[in-house]
């Protein structure tokens, strides 16, 4: 409803309303403030591009639009309610505005999510709350690339200051390989890592005695399980018979990307 402000005399008013050739694709509710997307004019459609005038998806929006294979958020929405997506067979490829700070339980359960395209940053991912699935399992599926802003993200620097990656921000993610966790990080939310396959590296710019004090939330067994690398600047110190290192350490190489610290191993005298 609407509310006009009225002359003291008796007048009459007319108020006419229009739908937005981008949204006539779109069932939705809307308001002077919000506007949420509650489903498709034609549930068969393939494709479903949400502009950035809709402030919201409700709760089961799309459920079984099994035709659904590619849907694109725009920079508006901020939250997509619990099952919006749910048991769309076909839904391969999701782009996510940056301005999502929420995603219900099961909103996108039963989608083959292959690739989750995200227009914000590492800052911003990390501050999204994903509700714990009712199903079990992670947010997009067990088995998705993520890429920000176009490139695929495979090493995970988490920023400065950062105290703890929330519940499920990377889980499901099969693309991950490496993470950049800052000396900041005190604690790791439930299933934050579940189902990282592929994650084979840490690099922690603490000390061992740090890491071991960080609380890791349940299902973070890949995150546990991968080889930590602990930093240091200079040249660590050698192993007694002077063929290693004592531990295991990384630096920043000149390109600003993680270099292992690794003993060359002396050459053979070249015979006269």
């Amino acid at each position: 409803s609407y509310t006009f402000p009225m002359p003291g005399r008796n007048v009459r008013c007319f108020a006419r309303f229009g739908v937005r050739e981008d949204m006539r694709a779109l069932q939705f509710t809307s308001s002077l403030a919000e506007c949420t997307v509650t489903g498709l004019a034609d549930p068969s459609a393939a494709e479903a591009a949400i502009p950035d005038c809709v402030t919201g998806i409700a709760e089961n929006a799309f459920t079984g639009c099994t035709g659904l294979k590619e849907a694109e958020i725009g920079a508006g929405v901020t939250e997509i309610a619990a099952r919006a997506f749910y048991g769309c067979s076909s839904l391969t490829e999701l782009t996510l505005g940056e301005r999502v700070s929420r995603i219900g339980g099961d909103a996108f359960f039963g989608c083959p999510l292959e690739k989750v395209n995200y227009a914000g940053d590492m800052v911003s991912w990390c501050t999204i709350r994903f509700d714990a699935p009712e199903s079990g399992g992670a947010p997009f599926g067990d088995g998705y690339a993520l890429y920000f802003g176009g490139v695929l993200l495979s090493e995970a620097a988490f920023p400065d200051g950062l105290m703890k990656p929330g519940d499920y921000t990377f889980a499901g993610c099969v693309g991950l390989r490496s993470a950049i966790v800052p000396a900041s990080m005190t604690a790791v939310g439930d299933c934050a890592f579940y189902g990282c396959v592929g994650l084979e590296r840490v690099y922690y710019c603490g000390t061992a005695e740090e890491w071991r004090k960080i609380s890791f939330g349940e299902g973070n067994e890949a995150l546990k399980g991968a080889a930590v690398y602990y930093y240091s600047e200079k040249e660590p110190p050698l192993n007694g018979a002077g063929t290693g290192y004592e531990g295991a350490w990384w630096h920043y190489g000149a390109d600003g990307a993680p270099v292992v610290w690794e003993k060359a191993a002396p050459q053979e005298p070249e015979e006269e």
